[in-house]
């Protein structure tokens, strides 16, 4: 027999196992069934204030989701919302997070997910052999995903944040010395693709942000290139897309080596042009097939690996180029803060965390100053 409710207090009625459970009145369906939501709690004041805060949810607009909502469903909510805005590259790293995601959380309610939970799912993760990078990212599509159903009222906090990032090393990167670099651009002088391998080296540009240069970024009577866009895979297409971040947007002065290199391919590519005809793509890339289309990136791998390897300096990828120009310009004495913005990172802390082994000390003040002031010190 369920206990008497108190007036006021809706539909609240306790259960013959103990257990208490409200139903809230919601709007009516569109063809005019009874729209309910059943709460349950451990005790009568429990409902009541689940009850309370749920009313107080549907007078704000916020969006309320049946109890028994799970991670699985907000993570496909949150993803149908995202998706617009999205490269298909991330997009794919999103449903790969959120396969992992669910098999672990996705049955989960989500009002019942705990710090805890949340944690012990990395720590499994990490058991089963997934590296800390790649457990970091589920953590941050997580996050991500949490902190929209805390901005829309359906949780009062968001647990990912309240977890800790897996520590994770660095991985070290080689770097061409000096007389390697000269050596790489002896080999490059006459090669077709020898000004990509030059500007990634001495402007220190992502693989990607080369392969997605265009003449109309390139000014070649100021020297200046503006690195606007990123070649991007998507879906097996390579096609020009947006940059890593903003400060990846940026507009750099061209070394002479590189300048005069620049000005060879573009004499190359008007004879590349006139010889395709009508089979030439027109997508005004510096950097192309002889056709004009986008370069195939393991492509472009495997054509940096023969001409190092004929320079006699063995194996080096696209990405050792611009770690490599971090470490002349630091060689050079630049200042970390001109070489963060000439590389494209958002803070000098990314260069530090991942250059840090490279980076050269800049000489102390006091010894400038030591220096500078010697010859006018009284005897």
């Amino acid at each position: 027999m369920p206990t008497r409710r108190g007036h006021g207090e809706g539909s609240i009625y306790q259960r013959k196992d103990g257990r208490w459970v409200g139903m809230l009145e919601l709007e009516r369906h569109p063809d005019g069934r009874r729209n309910r939501r059943t709460i349950y709690g451990k005790t009568q004041a429990e409902v009541i204030d689940s009850i309370a805060t749920e009313k107080r949810k549907l007078k704000l607009g916020l969006d309320l989701k049946p109890q028994r909502f799970t991670v699985a469903a907000q993570l496909d909510d949150w993803l149908s919302t995202a998706s617009p805005k999205k490269s298909v590259n991330t997009i794919s790293v999103y449903r790969w997070a959120i396969g992992h995601l669910n098999s672990g959380l996705g049955r989960e309610r989500l009002d019942k997910l705990t710090p805890s939970t949340v944690t012990r799912f990395f720590n499994q993760k990490i058991e089963d052999g997934l590296a800390p990078a790649s457990v970091n990212r589920l953590r941050s599509v997580l996050n991500q995903a949490l902190r929209q159903a805390e901005i829309d009222g359906i949780v009062g906090r968001n647990v990912a944040t309240l977890t800790d990032a897996v520590p994770q090393g660095y991985t070290t990167s080689r770097s061409m010395t000096e007389s390697e670099a000269k050596s790489l651009l002896s080999a490059t002088t006459n090669h077709r693709l020898g000004a990509l391998f030059l500007v990634e080296l001495t402007m220190g540009l992502r693989p990607g942000e080369a392969a997605g240069l265009t003449w109309a970024k390139v000014d070649l009577d100021t020297a200046v290139l503006h690195v606007r866009y990123s070649m991007k895979n998507n879906a097996g297409k390579l096609e020009l897309g947006e940059v890593k971040t903003r400060r990846s947007l940026r507009s750099l002065s061209i070394p002479t080596l590189t300048l005069e290199s620049l000005i060879r391919r573009r004499q190359q590519q008007r004879i590349e042009r006139l010889a395709a005809g009508p089979a030439w793509h027109g997508n005004d890339l510096v950097f192309c097939t002889a056709v004009g289309a986008p370069l195939d990136p393991s492509n472009l791998r495997r054509t940096l690996d023969k001409v190092a390897a004929q320079a006699g300096l063995g194996h080096w990828t696209p990405r050792e180029l611009r770690h490599s120009a971090v470490s002349l310009m630091s060689a050079a004495g630049v200042l970390i803060e001109a070489i963060s913005d000439q590389v494209g990172h958002e803070t000098t802390r990314t260069t530090q965390s991942v250059y840090r082994h490279i980076l050269n000390p800049v000489q102390p003040h006091a010894l400038v100053m030591d220096e500078i002031l010697a010859a006018a010190a009284p005897p």
